[in-house]
């Protein structure tokens, strides 16, 4: 994570013009985290944009390793900033869930229509089953899921009030077919490079 002025030079000290001037950041703890960029524990800038209440919201990305979505970017965030910051409550789970909606939402100037349930808005939302052996008698259910869930488990995913997948499948398409088109494709294109690498 780096927040910049126009000609790159870093804020850091400066927030409270960042904050004046409406500027919001997003992170990728996930994949920066895992692929050793050290964006928390050298570069703290993060933990100090939150200090002085700047928006700060998650996003996911990927590359080489296979990061997941946005439940391994938000439990990447609850570890990642608290160790940063060295104190397990610098950022409670309630906060990791609100960069992940209501702060995502704000950066992405779409915060009009989503990132709350609340009359008017889309209706946005995700379904976790949390009927398994990691959940029962869990005093904090949303930590247990920060700590040992997945996106694997995500069971419903609602978009402006459209099922998209229900009980864990989708709903408007089948999964199988579009694996086997996607293997044919990615078969076709290294077959493609290797002949052109081949004749070059």
């Amino acid at each position: 994570m780096w927040v910049a002025d126009s000609r790159g030079r870093g804020l850091s000290g400066r927030f409270p013009r960042v904050i004046e001037a409406g500027i919001h950041t997003t992170h990728s703890p996930a994949r920066y985290g895992a692929m050793g960029e050290a964006t928390l524990s050298q570069r703290v800038r993060g933990l100090d944009l939150i200090r002085a209440k700047s928006t700060v919201g998650l996003s996911s990305d990927t590359d080489e390793l296979p990061l997941g979505g946005m439940t391994e970017a938000m439990h990447m965030a609850w570890l990642g900033y608290n160790e940063a910051a060295a104190d397990p409550t610098f950022l409670p789970p309630t906060s990791v869930l609100a960069m992940a909606t209501r702060a995502g939402a704000v950066s992405l100037g779409w915060d009009d229509q989503i990132g709350i349930l609340a009359p008017g808005m889309r209706a946005d939302f995700v379904g976790v089953r949390i009927d398994d052996w990691r959940y029962p008698g869990a005093a904090r259910t949303l930590s247990s899921y920060l700590s040992q869930g997945s996106s694997n488990d995500v069971d419903l995913v609602v978009v402006d009030g459209r099922v998209l997948i229900d009980g864990g499948e989708f709903t408007f398409l089948d999964e199988e077919e579009l694996r086997a088109a996607f293997l044919d494709m990615s078969g076709a294109v290294a077959r493609s490079l290797g002949q052109t690498n081949h004749g070059s």
